[in-house]
């Protein structure tokens, strides 16, 4: 091999380095931002599963011991999303909150139909 085409090769090899950085480096800001909107559509951003304090479902009254089976009740409560988050209403004497079995059956339906009707 030739002196020219080693710095050729040596060029090349330096530019797939540069890219495949560029390329790991944007992958992880996708990354960090998809986990960021998990985090806000789950509302539980900053509440972690063992600061979580068991309560009842306002809809039913059933005991939800886990924060993943806790949900914002919105629209069937009345009450906005963002200011009733698991964080917010951790440790509230009644807070406003619903089972997984009230948010299959009452609350996603009843958003569904709101979009439906925003949407009309």
């Amino acid at each position: 091999m030739t002196k020219s085409q080693r710095k050729k090769l040596n060029r090349a090899k330096n530019i797939r380095k540069q890219t495949n950085v560029e390329r790991n480096q944007q992958q992880k800001v996708v990354t960090r931002k998809a986990t960021n909107i998990m985090d806000h559509i789950m509302n539980t951003v900053g509440l972690h599963e063992n600061e979580f304090i068991a309560h009842d479902c306002i809809l039913c009254g059933q005991r939800i011991n886990k924060i993943h089976n806790s949900h914002n009740p919105y629209p069937v409560a009345g009450i906005h999303i963002k200011l009733h988050s698991a964080k917010n209403e951790n440790g509230k004497e009644a807070p406003i909150r619903c089972c997984t079995k009230c948010n299959e059956n009452k609350v996603l339906p009843a958003r569904m139909n709101s979009l439906y009707m925003n949407a009309a």
